[in-house]
């Protein structure tokens, strides 16, 4: 017995020492133990440049989210604004705009007062009445000679009265060149820049009496010295031959003696 298990153990030694490299290796693998796989560190450089690009991403990331917020607030507002706003929710309305007056006007209209309180235009009123309560004075002007300085304006008045049962009366301003005090021609002047709306047609009853006040505006930088103008008013007669001074084709005849204004601009 003790033989027989020799020769068994010799065998499996023997088969075993017969064994193929192949075999062998593949035993050793089965019973060879497994490694454990660990990362490997980064290098120093490659970490650096990864800290720069994340530095570099975070302002822009923000900048997004900053974009974002704001046009969802825009968006909310104008819903509100849309809506007339929520209950409860304040709606911001801006104050209107008021615009500035431009300084000329404004010193126009300090120009308008002053004159008013210089000059006011009840009195002219009343002096053109008292004159047309005169005998045989059927048109007057509230002023004969007025003293102005260029660039002003002077309050005045002219009426007439309804004598001979006419009706149409027209009325307007002319100048006359000629000065009279200095014995020559003057300068040429434009009505309109002097006497502003002063020609008009007006129906008058009978017995009726008409007073107009008006503004005399001497032109910015007119040249110093009198000017001579005439108050003309003018009615309708059937047979007329020519047209008076003045006067209208409509309204060809003067209905009363022409009235005279001196204007001193000193």
């Amino acid at each position: 017995m003790a033989k027989s298990k020799k020769r068994t153990s010799n065998k499996k030694s023997k088969s075993a020492a017969h064994k193929s490299p192949a075999k062998k290796k593949a035993a050793a693998k089965k019973h060879k133990p497994l490694k454990k796989s660990h990362p490997k560190p980064e290098s120093g450089s490659h970490s650096k440049t990864k800290k720069k690009e994340q530095k570099k991403q975070c302002p822009i990331i923000l900048f997004i989210v900053i974009c974002l917020a704001v046009v969802a607030v825009g968006a909310l507002l104008h819903f509100f604004y849309r809506n007339d706003g929520m209950r409860g929710a304040v709606v911001i309305k801006e104050p209107p705009m008021i615009e500035e007056e431009p300084e000329e006007s404004r010193v126009e209209e300090i120009k308008e007062v002053i004159i008013e309180e210089l000059n006011p235009i009840g009195p002219k009123i009343a002096s053109v009445k008292e004159r047309l309560d005169t005998p045989n004075y059927y048109v007057a002007l509230s002023d004969d000679i007025v003293r102005v300085k260029a660039g002003e304006k002077y309050n005045m008045a002219f009426g007439y009265e309804n004598t001979r049962d006419l009706s149409y009366f027209y009325t307007s301003m002319t100048y006359s060149n000629f000065n009279e005090k200095a014995a020559k021609y003057g300068p040429d002047v434009i009505i309109e820049d002097w006497f502003e709306s002063l020609t008009t047609i007006e129906q008058v009853q009978y017995k009726e009496r008409k007073i107009i006040p008006f503004k005399l505006t001497v032109p910015k930088g007119q040249q110093k010295g009198r000017y001579t103008f005439f108050l003309n008013v003018c009615y309708f007669i059937p047979d007329a031959t020519y047209v008076e001074p003045g006067c209208s084709e409509d309204q060809p005849k003067i209905f009363s003696r022409r009235q005279k204004l001196y204007v001193d601009v000193i």
